[in-house]
């Protein structure tokens, strides 16, 4: 619950920041009126509204993700693998080791996301309560 309350002060609070800085108003303004608008239209829709919700989130970060990538892929002069090479950020072991060592002061060996980071995104997706009410809301 700890974590779902401090999940909801984060969505509320990062997006105030940007209305702050874009249009000059308070936080405590957009974080009151995204409260209240996001309560009100998720108690009247209901879930089919949260999940059309999440439909949207997930064109609009994902547009944003190809656009920023082509913007960023239009702004680099060369071949962007061979400046990745040259700086080393195309590997994710050591090449000399084929990839299977376990590295514990290293965050991007393979093995180390292999066995750390994909098991805890998938925790997440299976102990989640707001991940298994809407896995729940299929089948009602």
């Amino acid at each position: 619950m700890l974590r779902i309350f401090l999940y909801l002060g984060q969505a509320l609070y990062a997006p105030s920041l940007a209305l702050e800085a874009v249009a000059g108003i308070p936080i405590w303004a957009t974080v009151l009126c995204a409260g209240v608008v996001s309560a009100a239209y998720t108690i009247h829709g209901g879930m089919r509204t949260v999940i059309w919700t999440d439909i949207m989130q997930f064109g609009v970060l994902w547009g944003g993700m190809l656009l920023l990538t082509a913007v960023a892929w239009s702004r680099i002069d060369g071949d962007i693998l061979a400046i990745a090479e040259d700086a080393n950020r195309l590997t994710f072991a050591d090449p000399g080791s084929s990839g299977t060592y376990i590295d514990l002061t290293s965050p991007y060996a393979f093995w180390n996301i292999v066995i750390g980071g994909i098991p805890l995104a998938l925790v997440q997706m299976a102990t989640d309560q707001i991940a298994v009410q809407r896995y729940d809301s299929l089948y009602s």
